[in-house]
């Protein structure tokens, strides 16, 4: 499926490509810091959505120094339609994480709520008449509406990471470390891109500025990864994870309103709640890959041989 990239695959290249990715978005989290730009900040919103883009930026720079047909050079990174069935599982695999995570909460004994009473009660009077309508159908719209905007406006902005992490990296990674290694190692590369999100602005964890944080996320990362590798191999393109991802986080509102009163550590989305149902979906897509991808069943554990 050509994974390699073009005598850009060595570790100048992966080392330059670190360098432009992590300086730019630390750059930027230093400048929102220092001029305390907090989220009811107009530039807020679109200094975070900048900064997703910086992985993209490392592609760029790395295709250019290195003398790439830039057309050509984007789509070896998976910047093409591929398998376009590859869509639904894409799609649903945040729901699948949100769902589990669910169950797993109820067996467990965490308390869940109705992401839609929680924004009822919080915006009150903002949503007048809306009360009057079932809670069940307003959850129904507000699932399908993520999903919507996870598919366009939020994959779009996903793809400046994809194709940069499940692009590149694993383009990069992949011929030294095989799939699982290198997915896990991008998930590792990924949580400490957010470091400094998360220690000096609270992103994620406004409670928990601190390494533990850091760590949790850290190690989402790996199991969000490991699908969103998967889905990037079977699906032979970066717009598959980039739809799962930007699902992800269209649905990452309703996440924290379920565990409204669990800590972030611990409910969905971001805490080991979360670890456990998107590791659970990790496996169900690690064994779709087998299915759809026979020939990587020699290739999960140890790098591939070509030829």
């Amino acid at each position: 499926m050509g994974l390699r990239s073009q005598n850009i695959s060595g570790l100048r290249s992966l080392a330059l490509y670190l360098l432009t990715t992590f300086s730019s978005a630390y750059l930027l989290d230093i400048s929102i810091y220092i001029y305390g730009i907090n989220e009811q900040n107009i530039l807020y919103p679109i200094m975070l959505t900048v900064r997703m883009f910086t992985p993209f930026l490392g592609v760029m720079i790395v295709g250019v120094l290195y003398k790439q047909k830039i057309s050509s050079y984007l789509q070896n990174m998976g910047l093409k339609p591929g398998w376009l069935k590859i869509i639904f599982p894409s799609l649903i695999a945040p729901y699948l994480i949100y769902g589990i995570g669910v169950m797993l909460a109820i067996a467990s004994g965490i308390p869940v709520e109705n992401p839609v009473s929680i924004l009822l009660i919080k915006l009150g009077g903002a949503l007048q008449g809306f009360e009057r309508a079932s809670p069940s159908l307003l959850l129904a719209i507000m699932l399908v509406a993520a999903g919507i905007g996870g598919m366009t406006i939020n994959a779009f902005t996903a793809l400046g990471e994809e194709i940069g992490w499940r692009g590149f990296l694993i383009n990069t990674l992949y011929d030294r470390f095989g799939v699982v290694p290198s997915a896990v190692l991008i998930g590792v590369i990924w949580g400490f891109w957010h470091a400094p999100l998360i220690i000096l602005l609270g992103y994620n964890y406004p409670m928990h500025r601190d390494l533990i944080a850091v760590s949790i996320f850290t190690i989402l990362c790996i199991t969000w990864s490991i699908t969103l590798v998967a889905l990037r191999l079977i699906g032979d393109s970066v717009i598959y994870p980039s739809v799962m991802h930007g699902t992800l986080n269209a649905l990452s509102g309703m996440m924290l309103l379920s565990f409204y009163e669990v800590d972030r550590l611990i409910g969905l989305p971001l805490g080991i709640l979360s670890i456990a149902s998107s590791s659970i979906v990790a496996l169900i897509y690690v064994a779709l890959l087998w299915k759809t991808k026979p020939h990587y069943i020699s290739v999960m554990i140890k790098k591939p041989s070509y030829g």
